[in-house]
């Protein structure tokens, strides 16, 4: 299709193999949804519609909403049963379990030390990865106690995407993609000169993904050629992404769990394996 990214490597500057991976088809299932989050290690599917949240299963069906809180700006089910959802309009943090049910809501425009969050997700110990606009750096909030618990060094710019684990935070800023420990030390980082502000990145057990829909306005690209959106992955114990061989298919949205990629097109979710690429 016209008008995509042909190439990410040209975009964010990424260490790629020349070798591409190939993931095998495994199966389309169809999903009516405005948004697909993922699918959790039980086989559960997560997705949104009207702004409600809900997760489909073998046996049960859950529906969470908050219409109050705005639009849903992210859901993490890094933990399926503490689920991080962000609400970035009302500056609010809610952490659901696996039935949908609320556990607790941390509105960070309310606590002491107030802060304006751009982005929430699960890290361990009852708490979030969160990144301050106020002073442009990530944090690590305990929503049990209230506070932050770790700071990283003031960065430069403000966080585009982040995706994390317990353990670890990957987040992509106007300069770079960094990785983060639970210490607040950046441990790995790349630079990049230029990226699109629709970056997409999605982890599995430090296994990253990386996709952007925009072609950058400087990228020299054959008018004939056919353009189609670019996927790059980066297993945890590979120093350089290689970008993905998959059919010609429209993507909105998609997600990793394990070595299982999943691809929204906005009918049907596509799962893939994935193998990591051997050094």
């Amino acid at each position: 299709m016209k008008n995509f990214l042909f190439f990410l490597i040209l975009a964010l500057g990424f260490s790629l193999s020349a070798q591409e991976l190939s993931p095998k088809l495994l199966q389309s299932t169809p999903l009516d949804a405005e948004v697909f989050y993922g699918v959790d290690d039980y086989g559960a599917v997560y997705y949104s519609k009207n702004n409600a949240l809900f997760k489909k299963g073998d046996k049960n069906n859950y529906q969470f909403t908050a219409l109050q809180l705005g639009k849903i700006s992210s859901v993490d089910i890094v933990n399926p049963l503490k689920i991080t959802v962000f609400y970035e309009m009302s500056n609010t943090a809610l952490v659901l379990d696996n039935t949908l049910s609320e556990i607790t809501r941390i509105n960070f425009s309310a606590i002491e030390n107030f802060r304006n969050v751009s982005h929430a997700t699960t890290a361990n110990d009852r708490r979030f990865w969160i990144f301050n606009t106020d002073l442009q750096q990530l944090e690590i909030f305990d929503w049990n106690s209230r506070k932050v618990v770790v700071q990283s060094p003031p960065l430069q710019t403000n966080a585009l995407a982040t995706t994390s684990n317990f353990n670890f935070c990957w987040l992509v800023t106007e300069s770079g993609l960094l990785m983060f420990n639970n210490y607040g030390s950046a441990i790995d980082s790349i630079d990049l000169s230029k990226i699109p502000t629709d970056i997409s990145l999605a982890q599995a057990n430090g296994n990253v993904i990386a996709f952007a829909k925009s072609v950058l306005s400087e990228a020299k690209v054959a008018e004939t050629e056919n353009l189609k959106p670019k996927v790059y992955y980066k297993s945890s114990s590979a120093e350089d992404f290689v970008p993905l061989k998959l059919p010609d298919l429209v993507i909105k949205q998609l997600s990793l769990n394990g070595e299982r990629l999943y691809i929204y097109d906005g009918l049907k979710v596509t799962s893939f394996s994935l193998k990591p690429p051997k050094n």
